[in-house]
C-alpha cells in the first residue's frame, strides 16, 4: 500500500488541472522547472560568474594565465 507520492516531472508542465493525477488524494506536486524564474536565472550566472572570477584570480601560473597573457578567447 502506498499512504501518499510526490510528482515533480510531467509531460505538459504545469501538470493541467483536468488531468486525472489530480484525483489521486495525498499526492504532493511539484513543478520541474520551479527554479527557471527569471530571479532564479539571474542569480544562477551571477553565482557562476563570479565563481569564474574567483579562479581568475587564484590562478596565477596555472592554465588560464595563458589565456590572460595572450588575450586569447575561452569560447
Amino acid at each position: 500500500t502506498i499512504g501518499a507520492f510526490a510528482l515533480d516531472v510531467f509531460d505538459e508542465e504545469p501538470l493541467p488541472l483536468e488531468s486525472p493525477l489530480r484525483a489521486f488524494d495525498d499526492v504532493i506536486f511539484g513543478c520541474h522547472n520551479a527554479s527557471n524564474t527569471h530571479e532564479a536565472i539571474v542569480r544562477a550566472s551571477q553565482v557562476a560568474l563570479e565563481k569564474l572570477a574567483e579562479e581568475f584570480e587564484r590562478d596565477e601560473g596555472g592554465p588560464m594565465r595563458a589565456y590572460r597573457e595572450n588575450g586569447e578567447s575561452l569560447t
